[in-house]
């Protein structure tokens, strides 16, 4: 089981905005990028525009990839202050 980070973009960002620097993760760490609705694949669902909802939706993402392991959570911009509300 390998340890996992688990990264949230900036606003408007997506899996692609962290390519550059996934390749230098080393290879036992599994990275995971949440994205938001109406970005990157899931750019045909409808946006979200409240904070709650954009929780609500990044932590139903999250619980499956912390259920077991270890795992760090990195938030660049917007994914940080996301970060922070979701583990409250």
């Amino acid at each position: 089981m390998n340890n996992k980070v688990i990264a949230l973009p900036f606003a408007g960002g997506n899996k692609y905005s962290f390519n550059s620097i996934e390749k230098h993760v080393p290879k036992k760490l599994d990275w995971i990028t949440l994205e938001l609705p109406g970005r990157g694949n899931r750019f045909k669902e409808s946006l979200l525009d409240k904070v709650e909802q954009m929780v609500d939706d990044l932590l139903n993402q999250l619980m499956p990839h912390i259920k077991e392991g270890n795992y760090i959570l990195y938030g660049h911009s917007m994914g940080t202050l996301l970060v922070n509300l979701s583990a409250l």
